[in-house]
């Protein structure tokens, strides 16, 4: 079973990679800092890296280059917020955008790993689970602790998981098929609309710090991950928003 280090500091998409990448078949270890990654990579016998680019203040290449001078033959996948290269990838084998979803991830990882398994036919149904993929991240988003909501271009609510009844007070049937804007404070009735540009871009915003209101009235500080979703086509035909109360922190 290949042996799989992803590392990533913020730690609620570190948490559904490394569930995604357990579901597959991989095994996994996880870092939020680069110390702590690098530690784990010269003690194991790690296959395959996958990294955010921003790592705090250091950077998700510079770490590729110690890797790489220790175990030159480790692939290294690269992930960023943005869909554009960050650098020349002189010590990266492979990047992603962190807005391709967890199916590109996988192949990916697979096509990084074929040379070691033999070919990327024989990677796939050896490592890959055989419960379906959808059912497995519907479930983490259920059951996850934070909110997670996703929308229509328009602001239409798609789907709304328990965390973000309580959080907000809405049940689900209350909100799916509503408007966004309900959860806007009156001073912050413009920022949708300056969200959606971002999103009809491609931009991923992470850890954008904001207020919300809830069901009965109460202001809420909360920092929010919102990422723009692809159909088939490519195309952003949605957005997924990741909501923590920060209120009292």
């Amino acid at each position: 079973m290949p042996l799989i280090l992803a590392v990533d500091d913020e730690h609620s998409g570190l948490y559904y990679r490394k569930l995604i990448l357990e579901h597959a078949g991989y095994a996994v270890l996880s870092a939020t800092g680069v110390d702590e990654a690098l530690e784990l990579f010269r003690e194991n016998p790690v296959d395959l890296v996958i990294t955010d680019h921003l790592l705090g203040r250091q950077v998700g290449t510079e770490m590729a280059r110690q890797m790489k001078r220790n175990k030159p033959s480790v692939p290294v996948l690269l992930l960023s917020g943005t869909a554009s290269v960050p650098e020349p990838l002189v010590d990266v084998d492979a990047f992603l955008s962190k807005n391709e979803g967890p199916e590109q991830m996988l192949a990916t990882v697979e096509r990084l790993l074929a040379p070691k398994n033999g070919d990327v036919q024989n990677s796939h149904s050896n490592h890959r689970n055989s419960a379906p993929l959808q059912a497995l991240l519907a479930a983490v988003v259920e059951d996850s602790d934070d909110a997670i909501l996703s929308k229509t271009l328009d602001g239409t609510i798609l789907t709304w998981n328990k965390a973000a009844e309580r959080m907000y007070g809405y049940r689900a049937e209350e909100v799916i098929g509503k408007n966004v804007s309900l959860l806007l404070p009156p001073d912050r009735s413009t920022e949708f609309g300056d969200i959606l540009k971002r999103l009809r871009r491609g931009e991923k915003l992470d850890h954008f710090e904001t207020t919300r209101q809830t069901k009965d009235g109460r202001i809420l500080n909360v920092s929010l991950t919102i990422s723009p979703v692809r159909n088939a086509e490519g195309e952003i035909s949605a957005a997924s928003t990741i909501s923590r109360d920060i209120t009292q922190t």
